[in-house]
């Protein structure tokens, strides 16, 4: 089982119970959006920071004295075989009382030392090479008592497939997803091991004992990365029926999203990533499906009840998903009740949110500089280098003398803060993708005024508008769009231009209240672009080819 998920298995257990983690767990990564990074950004990925899930003590050697009890393990695979060390890495023991546990590692599928006297939940991760693929099995005593001299096998032959079905969509298979399971005694949950649910196997449940998982899976058309017309994105966190472990979900139990993904016009794939916001877990999970050819149009299903962290990203139409050749979008998505519900991921108009200084930068890596300058009015994008493009980031002050430079477009580090006074925050960007027409250029100014507080929260202004799926509105027609100022007060008043020649020339546009929203509308030319200029009280920012004419 890879690192990361090996670490997410581990967090997402925690979430409710009490679970040892591998001592060889990878250290999250310490980026926030950016948890992303990598050399492709297909397959699964950690977001955020999960909790750091303790291994546990280990277990005291055979000849330790203390009044321990000897314990000895042996440990088969799903053909019958001692794994090797690299397919079985340790034993866990979770003391049915609560409390620390402990581990030990296994070699070639033998572990033996001394345990304190007492009953004890006792797991295994064990990987199999089978025929064109390699199972994870999770290998569970869910009640062993160690008393006297105590010998244990785990047996993965003993385990049995872990079942996830749709009712009434036989091809509807696992691509990606995992489950923790835990027993529940006393008011405690008791971890039993967690694991992947593709080619994952598990040991039956006992009847008569409280196991519990929680999963999350993400299933399309026969399993494809690629090209399904759905994905169903569930979740569960339920007690379980004795015997082997099935979960199941229906269509009319869940919201059914018809998602527009749009694209910036020129031939494109795009695909992205979806995972629970478990409660208390401090991260997670997502997980890749691919759509495909750009602009496309998916169903996709979800689990009501629970806060759903979904990306979304643009690269060119080889689907490559390099970290130097894609865009990525975030958002959340909520949905508290089954049924229809129309969506688009928007790819246009984009521009800065959620700018900040931290002066100095601060634990983690962060830079001192953050602007996601490429989000939309409803999904975040990451913070630079962005693909294709170039750009600087300068602080002046008051007398436009230069303070601060990077050479990435909203993003510097290690900056220290200046004597107090006024500043100027400027951002320019020339952007050249190879899978958009959109967004040439960048050119954001933000006031600043120093004091001696660490953090400073920028005001910026998102922009929507209704497109078509390459990011294109109609020639000659009336165009709405909604302005949302963020980070300033709410009375502020946007102010908009718009520019039908590249920036050469501007003309003001009308800017309204209705309905508790700033709107505009203007009329579209004949061909060619709108950029956009909008400002605010402390902002001032221009995208130039906002969006296309067709």
């Amino acid at each position: 089982m890879p690192k990361r998920i090996m670490l997410s298995v581990a967090a997402l257990v925690a979430a409710s119970a009490v679970v040892p983690a591998p001592a060889s767990a990878a250290a999250p990564d310490p980026y926030r959006r950016e948890g992303l990074r990598g050399s492709q950004l297909r397959g699964p990925v950690v977001r955020g920071t999960p909790p750091v899930v303790k291994p546990g003590r280990k277990m005291a050697g055979p000849r330790a004295g203390g009044g321990g009890v000897r314990v000895t393990v042996d440990v088969l695979d799903r053909n019958g075989a001692k794994p090797p060390t690299q397919n079985a890495g340790y034993v866990a023991f979770s003391p049915l009382t609560g409390g620390e546990g402990f581990y030990a590692d296994l070699a070639d599928g033998h572990a033996e030392g001394t345990l304190p006297a007492g009953d004890y939940a006792v797991w295994t991760y064990v990987t199999t090479p089978e025929n064109t693929t390699q199972t994870t099995a999770v290998v569970y005593r869910a009640n062993q008592r160690i008393g006297d001299d105590t010998a244990i096998t785990l047996d993965a032959r003993e385990t049995r497939p872990l079942r996830v079905a749709v009712a009434g969509r036989p091809g509807a298979r696992v691509l990606d997803g995992q489950a923790g399971l835990s027993r529940r005694v006393g008011g405690k949950e008791i971890g039993l091991g967690g694991l992947p649910m593709k080619d994952g196997y598990v040991s039956p449940v006992p009847a008569g004992m409280d196991v519990r998982v929680l999963a999350e899976g993400l299933l399309t058309e026969n399993g494809a990365e690629f090209g399904s017309p759905y994905q169903y994105n569930l979740a569960w966190r339920q007690k379980i029926a004795p015997g082997p472990v099935t979960l199941s979900a229906r269509d009319e139990d869940l919201a059914v999203v018809r998602t527009a993904h749009q694209s910036e016009g020129p031939p494109a794939c795009a695909g992205g990533h979806s995972g629970v916001k478990w409660p208390g877990a401090g991260g997670g999970t997502s997980f890749f499906s691919g759509l495909g050819p750009a602009p496309a149009v998916r169903t996709e299903y979800y689990t009501t009840g629970y806060t759903w962290d979904s990306t979304t990203m643009l690269t060119p139409s080889s689907c490559t998903f390099g970290f130097d050749d894609t865009e990525i979008w975030t958002r959340d998505r909520r949905f508290d009740k089954p049924g229809p519900v129309p969506d688009t991921w928007p790819a246009a108009p984009i521009g800065p949110r959620g700018a900040l200084i931290l002066w100095g930068g601060h634990e983690g890596g962060e830079p001192g500089v953050i602007i996601y300058g490429h989000s939309t009015a409803t999904a975040t994008s990451g913070i630079a280098p962005f693909p294709g493009t170039t750009g600087t980031t300068v602080l002046r002050d008051s007398h436009g003398k230069v303070v601060y430079t990077s050479d990435q477009p909203g993003v510097a580090r290690g900056w220290k803060a200046p004597p107090p006074g006024d500043y100027t925050l400027t951002v320019d960007e020339q952007r050249a993708a190879p899978f958009t027409r959109l967004a040439t250029r960048q050119h954001n100014v933000w006031k600043v005024h120093v004091t001696d507080t660490e953090r400073i929260d920028l005001p910026t202004i998102t922009t929507a508008t209704p497109l078509d799926g390459d990011s294109a509105a109609p020639a000659g027609e009336q165009q709405r769009l909604t302005l949302t100022v963020e980070g300033a007060p709410k009375a502020t008043s946007p102010a908009l231009r718009a520019s039908f020649d590249d920036g050469a020339t501007w003309q003001a546009v009308k800017v309204a209240r209705e309905e508790g929203k700033w709107v505009a509308t203007l009329t579209n030319p004949a061909n060619g672009f709108v950029s956009l200029r909008t400002t605010a009280a402390g902002v001032d920012q221009t995208v130039i080819r906002a969006y296309a004419i067709r």
